[in-house]
Parts: C-alpha cells; structure tokens; sequence
C-alpha cells in the first residue's frame, strides 16, 4: 500500500514538472531575434520596487522599469541600486534573461550602470522575483548616481561643486498686500 502511495505521489510531482511549453530551444531563438510585437511598443511603466512586490501583477505583459543593470555569467539581474548589487541582494533584483543580439550588445556596453529597460515580464513560483525576456529597449538613464553637479553663479559662468559661490542677495521680496497686513486694514478678500 505504502509503495502504491509513493508511486502515485512521485506521479504527480513529476506530473506536475512537466513542461508546458512544447517549443524547442530553436523556436525560442527565433522569437527573440524577431522584431518586437506591437504590444511593446506601449509598455507599462512600473517601480522595479512595485515590479518585487507584485510579480503576478504584471506576469506577461511588457514593462518598463529603470535600475542598476549587472551582467555577470548566469546571475544576469536588474536591482534597485547599486549597493544592492555590490552586496548581491537578490531580493532586491529582477532577472534579466536572454534577449536579441543587438539588445544584448548593448545591454553590454551599459553593464553596471542605471538603465531604463523595457522588455516581457515573467514570473514563475520561486523563480527569484520574476524575469524580463524577449528585451526590446535598454537605454542608459541619464541620472547616474556618479555625475558631478556644477554649479552657476549669477554671471552664468559655471563653478565647480567644491568652490564658494560669490555671495548673493537674501533679500525676500514681501507680498503685495503686505503693508494692508502692517497698517492694521484689510484687503479685499
């Protein structure tokens, strides 16, 4: 009886591995050296942070999320910030998998900066937060956290960030009704 259980218990487990998806592993290159469908065109821009919080949100349909993109051997990965790359928190990171080959020449070229990235949103049970494929843009995002602010003084001549402005005014320029306020009478309302 005990062996009969086992066996059918087995069979459902190895019943329920099975995969779904009946393409071979060329149907799926081909797919993702095809042209972006139309769909893609409009993503839905997402927080990666709402993105972790709430894969079956968005499982299936193509996004648009901005992070710290890392390329690495099998450990491809979009995080939140840099700092949660250096110290591999894999919590706070999306998996960014095989895409067409000028994507992934450029996704290259950008590894380990803050990108803008679009592509199809994929979650699977226990399959670290969900994965972006069949990628259709990546684009560095202007807004590093590295850049170097300059500063300008009132003459529009530019000053770098560690030297002092010339002084200027403080002066605030009161309301218009303020001396109504001082005098004791009202305007109108």
């Amino acid at each position: 009886m005990r062996t009969i259980f086992l066996f059918a218990f087995c069979a459902l487990i190895l019943g329920g591995c099975a995969r779904r998806d009946n393409r071979t592993q060329d149907e799926w290159l081909k797919e993702l050296d095809s042209p972006p469908p139309k769909e893609a065109q409009f993503p839905d821009q997402v927080s990666l942070i709402r993105l972790i919080a709430n894969p079956r949100d968005y499982a299936d349909r193509y996004i648009r999320v901005f992070g710290y993109l890392h390329l690495e051997f099998e450990r491809d990965a979009l995080f939140i910030r840099k700092e949660d790359c250096a110290q591999w928190l894999e919590p706070n990171s999306i998996q960014i998998g095989i895409s067409r080959n000028e994507i992934r020449k450029k996704m290259l070229s950008l590894n380990d900066s803050y990108v803008m990235l679009e592509g199809k949103f994929y979650f699977k049970h226990g399959d670290w937060n969900g994965s972006i494929w069949n990628i259709s843009r990546v684009e560095k995002w202007p807004l590093d956290i590295n850049f170097v602010k300059l500063e300008v003084q009132k003459d529009g001549k530019e000053k770098e960030p560690n030297q002092a402005l010339e002084p200027t005014s403080t002066a605030v320029t009161p309301p218009a009704n303020a001396g109504d306020r001082a005098s004791g009478t009202r305007g109108s309302p």
